[in-house]
């Protein structure tokens, strides 16, 4: 199953720096659905915001307060 990867503990863990890249989404990582996005998001205290890819590629991160603000 695409962006399933041994993390050294479990078969079903999902690993970040291992998972697909959005040629649409400037190359941001491949989430494959909300509940593991929201997972980040949880761990990052808020900081991270999970959206929808708009190409429907699964899910990605935003650091809303700084990538936003500059735009």
């Amino acid at each position: 199953m695409p962006g399933m990867w041994w993390d050294g503990e479990s078969m079903n863990e999902w690993v970040y720096s291992q998972a697909d890249r959005c040629t649409t989404c400037d190359m941001r990582a491949v989430i494959p659905n909300q509940e593991t996005a929201e997972r980040f998001v949880t761990r990052s205290e808020g900081r991270l915001t999970a959206l929808p890819c708009p190409q429907g590629n699964g899910w990605h991160l935003v650091y809303a307060k700084v990538e936003l603000a500059t735009r």
